[in-house]
């Protein structure tokens, strides 16, 4: 019973600490693991670091040797060149005078031609909204004129209706009277 007992719980309580002992195993290994992948990954980086460096001065000192060698032969190029330009350089500024003075004469045309067109464009513009104006004014005086003549035809007529009612009224008042004497 007791013993049977005590066995039972103490393979509880050894299974427990094995199992206890086996997650701390598996975390070390886990931290350990990760620890090493960031190692040879660091070391991994490094290298790669170091192999672009050394392309990049293999093709720097490349570009360097073809660069001096396209120097050398542009320097060359260019003393050519400029021995021939300077015979030529007299010709060329006349030239060059003549083509800025057209251009100058060219855009000062073309400046006055924009002045007279603005200017030409104001005058128009302002020419046809003074008929505008006038046309607008003559209007109104018109209709002004034509109400006026309406009102007075309306008065007349309201004042005929009002002289034709009021005899009409005086008459029959009069009526009135005669019959009542």
């Amino acid at each position: 019973g007791v013993i049977s007992l005590q066995s039972v719980v103490r393979g509880i309580l050894e299974r427990k600490q094995v199992s206890c002992m086996y997650m701390a195993c598996c975390e070390i290994q886990r931290v350990w693991r990760g620890r090493e992948a960031q190692l040879k990954f660091a070391f991994t980086v490094q290298n790669i670091v170091t192999v672009q460096s050394l392309v990049r001065m293999s093709q720097c000192n490349a570009l360097y040797s073809r660069s001096h060698a396209a120097i050398v032969c542009i320097q060359r190029a260019y003393r050519d060149w400029r021995q021939c330009v300077a015979r030529k350089e007299h010709c060329a500024a006349v030239l060059l005078q003549s083509v800025g003075r057209g251009m100058q004469v060219r855009r000062h045309q073309r400046m006055e031609q924009f002045a007279s067109t603005i200017i030409q464009k104001t005058w128009r513009r302002s020419r046809c909204r003074l008929r505008y104006l006038i046309s607008i004014s003559a209007a109104v005086i018109i209709q002004s004129l034509v109400r006026e003549r309406l009102a007075k035809i309306r008065y007349s007529k309201v004042k005929t209706g009002i002289g034709s009612l009021q005899s009409t009224a005086r008459g029959m008042i009069i009526r009135k009277r005669v019959s009542e004497m």
